[in-house]
């Protein structure tokens, strides 16, 4: 049961049957080394749901494109 807000006293159903969807959108500039890092874990948590990731690269010369086609192949790359 949900608990009221703003002052709402009748149980509501949820609003969708099934898991939300969730798209994730990360703007990138020569951040792999932070993608590296925290990607993985990010990917973990929204495992099992419908869900995506798409970066965002802004020109970076670090490698970002390269280095998500070959170890992340599932995430999107826009550049």
């Amino acid at each position: 049961m949900r608990s009221p807000c703003l002052g709402q006293t009748k149980e509501r159903p949820p609003l969708t049957a099934g898991p939300p969807r969730v798209t994730v959108i990360i703007p990138n500039w020569n951040g792999r080394d932070l993608l590296e890092r925290m990607l993985p874990a990010l990917l973990a948590d929204i495992a099992g749901g419908p869900s995506e990731v798409i970066v965002v690269d802004n020109g970076s010369t670090d490698g970002t494109a390269e280095w998500l086609a070959s170890a992340h192949p599932d995430v999107a790359c826009d550049v």
